[in-house]
């Protein structure tokens, strides 16, 4: 199926109150995409199905995070894999900044540097 466009509504907008009215408080948002070969609309839902408690995890941190990490300079194998990875090395703070999910692969979480950015 091709489509040329598709437009997301969320609940109470024009387009989105009779299903609004059906589902309540559960409709997430509705979603209007355009087949352009078979020239048609097509009206999709999401809802929520169930709802539970969560604590998050401090921890937790993105993927895609930038992070530094100590390596030591006579860790000449484990340079070498965090390069292939491609991990950087910042001259001025002295540390190799890599994704964070490419920091838990290795398994190198205990080496993170704390505090430091981009």
């Amino acid at each position: 199926m091709l489509h040329s466009h598709q437009r997301r509504l969320n609940p109470g907008e024009p387009g989105t109150k009779g299903l609004l009215k059906k589902y309540g408080e559960g409709l997430v948002c509705v979603r209007y995409k355009y087949d352009i070969t078979r020239k048609e609309r097509i009206k999709t839902i999401e809802l929520v199905v169930e709802r539970a408690s969560w604590e998050p995890n401090g921890r937790s941190m993105p993927a895609n995070k930038i992070v530094a990490i100590r390596i030591g300079y006579d860790e000449l194998e484990l340079r070498r894999i965090v390069k292939t990875v491609g991990a950087r090395w910042d001259i001025e703070k002295k540390v190799w900044k890599m994704p964070y999910k490419n920091v838990q692969i290795l398994g190198l979480e205990e080496r993170i540097v704390a505090g430091l950015r981009k």
